[in-house]
C-alpha cells in the first residue's frame, strides 16, 4: 500500500493526464517463492486453462515519466501481511 500511495502521490504532483502508468514491483515471483515465503506446504496441481505462466508489470513509464519506484522488496511486503494477519487474529 504503501508504494501505491507514493505512486498515486507522484502523479498527483505531476502534470500526467491521460496517460496509463502501471504500479508493480517491477519483477515477477512465482508461485513457488510465495509458498516458500508463507511456509506453507507445497501441492502442486494441473495448470489451469488459459492460465499465465507469470504476470509482470512493466513500470518503465512511471519510472521514467514520474521517477517512481517501488521501495518495499516483495518479501517485506509478505512478512508484513503476515504479521498484520495474525494480530489481527490475537496470535502474536
Amino acid at each position: 500500500v504503501t508504494d501505491v500511495v507514493e505512486a498515486f502521490l507522484a502523479t498527483a504532483r505531476s502534470d500526467a493526464s491521460g496517460v496509463v502508468m502501471n504500479i508493480g514491483s517491477g519483477s515477477t515471483y512465482s508461485v513457488n517463492y510465495l509458498t516458500e515465503l508463507l511456509g506453507g506446504e507445497v501441492v502442486y496441481i494441473p495448470k489451469r486453462p488459459g492460465e499465465p505462466d507469470s504476470t509482470f508489470a512493466d513500470i518503465s513509464r512511471i519510472q521514467t515519466q514520474l521517477g517512481w519506484a517501488p521501495k518495499v522488496k516483495f518479501s517485506e511486503l509478505v512478512e508484513l501481511m503476515m504479521r498484520a494477519d495474525l494480530q489481527s487474529q490475537g496470535l502474536s
